[in-house]
């Protein structure tokens, strides 16, 4: 079985998924694997929304990054 996997798009195609690799700040490859494992996994219709939640969690962990660990307990 092999683990590697490349395909071509028609350039509309890979125009859009520049535009969305550049707003989630991914490379296109990334985004492309993302969508892909999004889709094998039955979220054919939900592809968007995993997007933003993925967005979502990337923003969260550059900014834990940034502030230092998030499981540091202040208490």
């Amino acid at each position: 079985m092999s683990d590697k996997i490349t395909f071509r798009l028609w350039p509309p195609y890979t125009e859009k998924i520049q535009e969305m690799a550049d707003a989630a700040k991914l490379k296109p490859n990334q985004f492309a694997r993302l969508a892909t494992i999004s889709v094998a996994d039955g979220g054919l219709l939900n592809v968007a929304a995993r997007m933003q939640r993925i967005e979502d969690e990337l923003i969260r962990l550059r900014q834990d990054l940034k502030s230092g660990d998030p499981r540091k307990d202040d208490s």
